[in-house]
């Protein structure tokens, strides 16, 4: 099934050709009478519309597979596909309405036993929070994520090495630099080198700052929001 593939594509970042995959899969499943595998092949191809900027695509597959989705009873499939829509609609994550989304999906994937589509719905919360301003309160989200992946053994998977950056990144711009050492520190041996090699550029530069009394507080690659939104511009969904 076409959909398969451009799920996999979508994890190695050939974003192209998963969406030309999940378009295809849609095409060639019926969408009457409702079934499973095309629910799921339209939450892919939702996710793929997402990440090439197809957003009103999305946003239009990802409502109506959810509607198809509650008549089945299929609750991982809710859970995945209340993400593309909490993070598409009106202003999407960053808006109250748009997190209560999020963590409804929250609920339905850890109900379902989804620990992937829960670690997702958590990243989103977190995003949610960053890029609304609202540090403080994304890091509870951010230590729940990394917790769980931890307990699933996911911690070297997609949206928890993105958890762990952000964690960082936000610990750092609020001035728990202590915190971020240690965090940067914690599960080192689990988490691939060279993606963690922006975690240690991170904390490498701030512990050398301060243990030669040098801090001045600025730190150019930490400016603002914008600098995170265009990090993450496609890390949702």
């Amino acid at each position: 099934m076409r959909y398969t593939p451009a799920g996999n594509l979508l994890r190695v970042d050939s974003l192209p050709a998963a969406f030309t995959h999940s378009s295809k899969a849609l095409a060639m499943i019926p969408a009457e009478p409702a079934s499973p595998t095309w629910v799921w092949a339209a939450a892919t191809h939702a996710m793929a519309a997402r990440q090439v900027g197809r957003n009103d695509t999305a946003l239009e597959v990802a409502r109506r597979a959810l509607r198809v989705a509650e008549q089945l009873r299929m609750t991982d499939a809710r859970a995945d596909l209340l993400i593309p829509v909490a993070d598409l609609e009106g202003d999407g994550r960053r808006s109250p309405e748009g997190r209560e989304r999020l963590r409804a999906a929250r609920e339905l994937a850890r109900d379902a036993g989804s620990a992937p589509v829960e670690l997702r719905a958590l990243f989103n919360l977190a995003m949610g929070c960053y890029e609304s301003g609202l540090l403080e309160e994304c890091l509870p989200w951010l230590a729940e994520g990394l917790d769980r992946a931890r307990r699933t053994g996911l911690l070297a998977s997609t949206y928890p090495l993105e958890m762990r950056y952000l964690q960082l990144l936000v610990l750092h711009t609020l001035g728990h630099w202590d915190a971020c050492l240690r965090a940067a520190a914690a599960d080192a041996e689990v988490v691939p080198p060279r993606a963690d090699t922006r975690t240690h550029l991170c904390c490498t530069w701030r512990s050398r700052a301060v243990t030669s009394r040098r801090w001045t507080g600025r730190a150019p690659c930490w400016r603002g929001r914008s600098t995170g939104r265009a990090r993450w511009s496609r890390a949702s969904c």
